[in-house]
């Protein structure tokens, strides 16, 4: 076949070393990547329930409170949604 040491061995050994390192580096990426999918997933639900417990404690107010203006359903809504992704971005760092 080909000769010991021959430039075609040469470049058949580098081939195969190069498809090995693709191989490598291929499973890195998809380690990453779920990595990446669990942090997401646990990042999305420790938001949802710091929505829930807020919302849970806004439940809790006098109903008074409401009449305030920093109260306002759109002031809480706003303060529901930003906290959150405050917390989601915290958690994704």
């Amino acid at each position: 076949m080909a000769k010991e040491g021959g430039k075609y061995q040469a470049l058949v050994k580098l081939h195969q070393i190069e498809k090995n390192d693709d191989e490598k580096d291929d499973m890195i990426s998809m380690e990453k990547a779920r990595e990446a999918n669990q942090e997401a997933i646990a990042g999305s639900k420790l938001t949802e329930r710091v929505r829930s417990q807020a919302f849970a404690c806004l439940l809790r107010q006098e109903v008074a409170d409401c009449d305030r203006p920093e109260n306002s359903s759109g002031a809480i809504s706003f303060r529901l949604a930003s906290d959150a992704s405050a917390i989601r971005e915290i958690a994704s760092s």
